[in-house]
């Protein structure tokens, strides 16, 4: 059986001045690996090229066992403490085609210490490197008994419309020791300071609340709301800007709007990011009526807009003759993604059960 047990780790403000000034993680969940238990949840369609897992981790049992924290059914798909070089690495491994399989040499044998792991990957980055981190009490892994990093863009096991464990993984052995405050975020590569901070004055790695569950993809086609006032380029079509990479292009015939008609409820004053291409002249890129100036790089750019609640419109627009390009749209860091659910969670465990069967 897993129990809750009232196991405290405290912010940085919460050492010095209790709960009510800092963050708490009041609660934690016991796994005993002999009891085979763990958690489940079957999720919708996700981002399956971009997400972060997050959790603190208070070990049991070491050695050559593979005890599992997070999994994906179907392929291989795991986050666990591996057999290799003697047991208790941490492995991260996607069977896919396309997949990763990293093992650091790091070992993790402190059964007294918590440790926070962060997995934060995105197939979309240029370098290969970039596409799978690992972050071990705010600090990146970069020692590595074996590595190989996936295919960029590839679409793989974890955020797809199957089983997900916590506590277990295919292949593996169940879980055995504590897991605190565990975090899935759909969408997102994130580094540890969404998760965590460094005390000022001990240098100890503490935790934060996370402040990011505001994704905006619920399963909307958003290519369904663009169109072009000229037709779109052959080959270029609306569902290029939204089918989860950010880096193929949907442009209009030469001297045509784009015109992106979403509707969409957002946080106020939301971190509205957009992508066009490198066509001369560059663009005149107009959010809810504010028009900004884009030149010609390719890359992600802020825009201004009028800080409403409601994404009405985007237009965009070559300033010379060319066409009006578009790559891609981020509210508030999030890609939107046509199709895309958002299976994001957070297990706090402070609901008071004594025992947990499923997420």
């Amino acid at each position: 059986m897993s129990i809750i047990n009232n196991s405290i780790i405290a912010g940085a403000s919460g050492q010095a001045g209790g709960a009510a000034a800092g963050y708490e993680i009041e609660r934690s969940l016991r796994f005993n690996s002999p009891d085979s238990a763990y958690l489940n949840r079957t999720f919708s369609a996700g981002n399956r090229r971009t997400w972060t897992w997050s959790g603190w981790v208070k070990r049991g049992l070491l050695g050559t066992g593979k005890y599992a924290l997070f999994g994906g059914s179907g392929t291989n798909s795991m986050i666990r403490f591996n057999n290799d070089d003697g047991g208790d690495g941490l492995r991260v491994l996607d069977a896919a085609t396309g997949g990763y399989d990293l093992i650091t040499n790091r070992k993790f044998r402190d059964t007294s210490a918590w440790y926070h792991f962060v997995v934060a990957v995105d197939t979309t980055q240029s370098t290969a490197s970039n596409r799978v981190k690992i972050y071990v009490n705010g600090v990146q892994e970069t020692s590595f008994y074996s590595s190989s990093y996936p295919t960029q863009n590839a679409e793989l096991t974890f955020n797809n419309n199957i089983s997900h464990t916590v506590g277990y993984a295919p292949a593996s052995t169940y879980h055995d020791g504590y897991l605190a405050d565990v975090h899935f975020i759909d969408g997102q590569a994130l580094d540890p300071t969404s998760f965590g901070e460094f005390d000022e004055t001990t240098g100890v790695w503490n935790p934060k609340a996370f402040n990011g569950f505001n994704n905006p993809n619920d399963g909307t086609t958003w290519s369904n709301s663009l169109t072009s006032s000229n037709g779109f380029w052959p080959g270029q079509g609306a569902t290029n800007a939204f089918n989860g990479t950010g880096s193929t292009v949907t442009g209009t015939n030469d001297g045509g709007t784009l015109t992106f008609s979403p509707n969409l409820t957002i946080p106020a004053n939301s971190v509205i990011e957009i992508r066009c291409s490198t066509q001369s002249n560059g663009y005149t890129v107009v959010v809810n009526g504010v028009s900004n100036d884009f030149d010609n790089a390719d890359d992600f750019k802020v825009v201004s807009y009028d800080g409403s609640t409601t994404l009405s419109t985007i237009t965009i627009t070559n300033k010379g003759s060319a066409s009006g390009d578009l790559k891609g749209i981020k509210i508030n860091g999030y890609l939107l993604v046509d199709g895309a659910g958002d299976n994001s969670f957070h297990l706090d465990f402070a609901d008071n059960q004594r025992s947990r069967t499923g997420l």
